[in-house]
């Protein structure tokens, strides 16, 4: 069974850094526990730990959270067998400083033989009332010692039954969730829905960004069921089978008046065909809908139609839905594009599924316009030989958009090289190339200068060269320069962003020019006065080209730099005004991106006036538009959200909060990650450290800050602040020249 979209968002977190939460929400017997197995092979294979916890019902009083096994560790510590059945027993990893009761039975044996006594997941018997054993604060901070290393070392706890974990293991579940995006981490529950106790966990995570649900709507059948229903569908007369399949083909609650548009019977004739399906109890009418009489029925009668038969069927269904509702909305299209699909995978199909990838990708629904994209490459070879390279090109790159911004980073990466390989190879007009590459620039932007995203541009743009097509090139090279400036190399950056003005000049003038262009204006933002006065221009140049040209969202994108040059300026309060006008213009063009950068700009302004309140507003937007593009490290987007939720969080007094972000921050890795919001991070922990007494900490900082690299990337201002906690530490480490009471020379 392949991996949903939201388990591979997990699974690249986890690669990335940065972990999620993945509710498996669903009745007993619906493959929940296959999933589980296959994420936590996923995350093994890659050398992650997992930890395997188990929900337990021992009454209807009383809930019990019992570990199940914790064994799932790096594949050497797997392979080492327990020497005794006592250490067996004795959990491992960031579990084993919990204490457990030594009263309770050998977790091998089944629910029903455990006495009452069972550990719940994070401590000691459970109890009704009382404390929770186990400060989630102080677990975290265990478990973030175990993320620690040359890389990302992921982390997967897997809770199956969550519904039945006892009170006081769920609360820290639940902090563990608020944590996880900040460290790879990650964190599956499995939910029987059926249960009470669903509706709790419902709750407490629904409507959250960083949690994603994957709901699986039936259980397995049983075969008994598929047996007698096949037997009383087989007894049907030909018309009522046909009727039968046609309601369970169109889903949901079918409606008299379609169902006899697409039947093509009127309604006496209608309910005679239903009459023998009603009488079987298969089906039931109600107010004027057609319903199953067992949800299990309509996914279980199409298989009892042959193929050629269902999909004739498909196209029927989808002609009279195209004739019944002609206007172009989401739900019809998705209907449209599912029965065009499994009729024929063809032209028609392939029209309402970009359709539907278009609609979907404007609601940001990223996860359906992936699978709407992927059908459509399926309706490519349909094609006439001449179509077929370029439908190929402009799909593949569609579908780099909405896999990036689905959290599938690895897949973009190589959907993006084969949509320009294909332009390359299919001799595609320059053009049309150009005008795809345009969309997929801003993305490129906002995934962050990703170690083999920056590679493979390098790659791509010198196939462009060779190909001699200038305009995608300096497309690619204007997102190079940007990635150079994101990992603290000024100089690389403004060469890059030189090497792409001089190939603009081969192109017409155009959008490629005006964004050329506008990469030297952000190559000299944080040069001298000179630099800044030529960057200026720049940025002015390329605001007025973009804005000949129609392209509202790239101009957006211009004053977003004007703005940062006159911040760097001290220019504050009209940058401030002039972002919250902005902010207005990105939300009326739904452009996420461009917000995105203002909001976290108009934050830093407010939490500088020191105006909280406005800060905490800004900061709330900017992390919905964070998690709903799916981003995660080295995206400077998502970093500089966590710097700034620091430094909201020291100044509302919550100085765990602000470590724990400035940490996630301060230990990205060098390659991917600017040193400036790495030493910044550092240099406020410094801070903070000093502010609350431990010196040990304050030491290692300092220690940090003194590498050449982070040392560099200091600015004046923060030397100033830098200094006085420097000289603290020198006193304190240099010994005492006081003599000891009745010592002698």
């Amino acid at each position: 069974m392949p991996i949903a979209s939201p388990a591979r968002r997990l699974l690249q977190g986890l690669s990335c850094g940065s972990g999620r939460t993945l509710v498996i929400a669903g009745p007993p017997l619906s493959g929940k526990s296959e999933l589980l197995e296959q994420i936590r092979a996923e995350v093994a294979r890659v050398g992650g730990r997992v930890h395997n916890l188990r929900g337990e019902y021992r009454s209807r009083d009383t809930a019990f959270a019992a570990m199940e096994t914790l064994d799932h560790l790096a594949p050497e510590v797997a392979a080492a067998e327990p020497s005794s059945e006592a250490e067996a027993e004795m959990p491992t990893g960031p579990f084993a400083y919990l204490p457990v009761d030594p009263e309770s039975a050998p977790l091998g044996r089944r629910r029903g033989e455990r006495p009452r006594g069972t550990t719940p997941l994070f401590g000691g018997p459970s109890r009704s009332r009382g404390a929770v054993r186990v400060d989630p604060e102080e677990f975290w901070h265990r478990m973030v010692e175990d993320t620690r290393g040359e890389g990302p070392l992921p982390v997967l706890v897997c809770v199956d039954e969550a519904v039945f974990v006892d009170a006081e293991s769920r609360e820290v579940l639940l902090y563990l969730s608020e944590r996880a995006r900040l460290r790879p981490v990650g964190l599956v529950l499995s939910l029987d829905s059926s249960v009470a106790a669903f509706a709790s966990w419902e709750e407490r995570l629904l409507g959250h960004g960083d949690v994603d649900w994957l709901r699986l709507t039936h259980a397995v059948d049983d075969p008994r069921d598929v047996r007698r229903v096949r037997e009383l569908f087989e007894e049907l007369p030909e018309g009522s089978r046909r009727i039968l399949g046609l309601t369970a083909l169109i889903g949901g609650e079918v409606r008299e008046v379609t169902l006899s548009r697409v039947a093509r019977l009127t309604f006496p004739q209608l309910a005679d065909a239903l009459l023998p399906a009603v009488e079987a109890q298969l089906v039931k009418v109600e107010d004027g809908k057609i319903l199953f009489a067992h949800a299990t029925y309509a996914h279980q009668v199409p298989e009892m139609i042959p193929v050629t038969e269902r999909s004739e069927m498909h196209r029927e269904i989808a002609e009279a839905l195209a004739a019944l509702n002609p206007e172009p909305s989401l739900d019809r299209r998705l209907e449209l594009s599912h029965h065009y699909y499994e009729w024929y995978r063809g032209p028609n199909a392939l029209r309402y599924l970009l359709e539907t990838a278009e609609l979907t990708e404007r609601l940001h629904a990223y996860d359906t316009a992936c699978e709407a994209l992927g059908k459509a490459r399926e309706c490519v070879p349909s094609l006439p030989a001449a179509d077929r390279w370029e439908a190929e090109a402009e799909i593949r790159l569609l579908e780099f958009r909405a896999l990036a911004f689905a959290g599938r980073l690895d897949e973009a990466e190589l959907a993006l090289h084969e949509g320009i390989a294909a332009a390359i190879e299919g001799a595609i007009a320059p053009e049309r190339l150009e005008d795809w590459m345009e969309a997929s620039v801003p993305v490129l932007e906002c995934l962050g200068p990703k170690p083999s995203m920056a590679t493979q541009i390098v790659e791509l743009a010198e196939r462009c060269h060779g190909a001699g097509i200038r305009a995608a090139e300096t497309l690619l090279q204007s997102v190079l320069a940007l990635y150079d400036l994101d990992r603290g190399r000024p100089v690389k950056g403004k060469a890059e962003a030189r090497r792409g003005a001089i190939i603009a000049r081969e192109t017409n003038p155009g959008p490629a020019q005006a964004l050329a262009m506008l990469a030297v204006g952000r190559s000299l933002i944080e040069g001298t006065a000179e630099e800044q006065r030529l960057a200026e221009r720049f940025l002015i140049s390329a605001d007025r080209v973009l804005g000949r040209t129609r392209r509202a969202g790239f101009q957006l994108e211009a004053e977003e730099a004007l703005l940062r040059l006159r911040e760097v300026r001290g220019e504050r309060e009209v940058a401030r005004r002039a972002r919250e006008k902005a902010i207005q213009s990105a939300l009326r063009l739904r452009n996420l991106p461009v917000e995105l950068a203002h909001q976290l700009g108009l934050a830093a302004l407010l939490l500088e006036q020191n105006a909280d309140a406005r800060a905490a507003g800004t900061l709330l937007r900017a992390r919905e538009i964070v998690e709903t593009l799916h981003l995660v490290p080295p995206s400077p987007f998502l970093l500089k959200l966590w710097l700034l939720e620091g430094r909201y969080h020291a100044e509302t007094h919550a100085p765990r909060e602000a470590r724990d972000r400035w940490e996630a921050i301060a230990e990205q890795p060098p390659g991917a990650t600017a040193p400036r919001l790495r030493a910044e991070a550092r240099l406020r922990l410094a801070i903070l450290e000093a502010t609350t007494g431990r010196d040990d900490a304050l030491e290692e900082h300092l220690r940090h800050l003194a590498e050449p690299e982070l040392d560099a990337a200091l600015r004046p201002e923060w030397r100033e602040w830098l200094a006085p906690l420097v000289r603290r530490s020198r006193a304190q480490a240099a010994p005492s020249t006081e003599k000891a009471p009745g010592s002698t020379a």
